[in-house]
């Protein structure tokens, strides 16, 4: 009987730490000022993101980073970024959508048939087996509209190894997350025949590399809220940012400082070096409260593109 008892107990400890990227009840306890370094979480704040929660995450392609706002991975590098750098794209009143910088996709016209650049997304073969289904109804989310990128899951396997965008691997921390794009620059010297040299400083966006999916965490068969989950990092991975990121409350509920103090779920109160947005022409000012890029996700919840996400997809990756 007690061992049942103490049994129970380490098994509710372990759901409320894999559950920590859900939305559960109305209260979030975060700190993370313990594991997270003083002068980094200045950087994150002067950047415009909460600084509640953050915590260290090591990712397979890209070394440690930081977890922020639950499921966005910030590296070193892009705690370097200045804070103006970037479009902030608001589409209502409380929500936005953010990007820092946009990978471009590049879509022609061959003989009257247009080609669309593929997003190609590789599923790690040791993720369930029904995973695949919800990749595909993600892409399928994305190829509904009319964009200048075609999304294509397929299993790692079933692929060459440099024939992959992004990669959906496994792990054990939090519900899912990704990073924003990834940005090269590379500089380039040519010295003609009898002209001076010229050195060309090239700029080279590209998508996030990777999406880390928690299978514990998620614990669901539920294809659509599967797909909901991908399509979100997806976002993350092409620039987006959470649509609640002024009122983390919509769909996170209450969260608390270290301190014990609550968040206004205002950004502009709670985290006051955050930069201006610029709204979205034909949007309205009212709350989406089903935007799939959400900071929070009810346990199988399905959120398919809204108007309004539609509307900020096309006006940053339309045709």
């Amino acid at each position: 009987m007690k061992t049942n008892y103490l049994f129970r107990l380490l098994f509710l400890f372990v759901i409320l730490v894999l559950a920590s990227c859900q939305k559960d009840d109305n209260q979030i306890i975060l700190d993370s000022q313990e594991i997270v370094p003083e002068n980094v979480l200045e950087q994150i704040s002067a950047l415009g993101y909460s600084t509640v929660g953050v915590v260290p995450i090591e990712t397979y392609e890209n070394g440690m980073g930081y977890l922020v706002e639950g499921d966005i991975i910030l590296h070193p590098n892009n705690l370097n970024f200045e804070p103006d750098q970037g479009t902030y794209l608001r589409i209502a009143e409380e929500e936005q959508y953010s990007t820092t910088y946009t990978p471009e996709f590049n879509a022609r016209t061959y003989n009257g048939v247009l080609y669309k650049e593929e997003l190609i997304i590789a599923l790690d073969e040791s993720l369930p087996n029904h995973y695949i289904n919800a990749l595909q109804r993600a892409a399928n989310r994305y190829n509904a509209l009319n964009l200048d990128f075609k999304v294509v899951a397929r299993w790692e396997g079933d692929l060459v190894r440099n024939l992959r965008d992004i990669t959906v691997r496994p792990t054990n921390q939090g519900l899912a997350s990704a990073g924003f794009p990834i940005v090269e620059e590379t500089t380039v010297t040519s010295c003609p025949r009898g002209q001076g040299c010229q050195t060309v400083t090239r700029t080279t966006i590209t998508a996030y590399n990777e999406i880390l999916i928690n299978p514990a965490a998620v614990n669901s068969n539920d294809i659509d809220y599967i797909a909901t989950i991908l399509a979100h990092e997806t976002g993350h991975c092409i620039g987006f940012r959470h649509t609640d990121y002024f009122n983390r409350r919509l769909s996170c509920g209450i969260e608390y400082f270290p301190n014990g103090t609550p968040t206004t779920g205002n950004e502009d109160v709670d985290f006051p070096n955050t930069e201006g947005a610029v709204h979205i022409p034909g949007t309205p000012t009212g709350e989406d409260e089903n935007s799939f890029m959400l900071a929070c996700i009810d346990h199988n919840e399905n959120r398919p593109f809204t108007n309004n996400d539609q509307t900020a997809l096309i006006y940053l990756h339309g045709l």
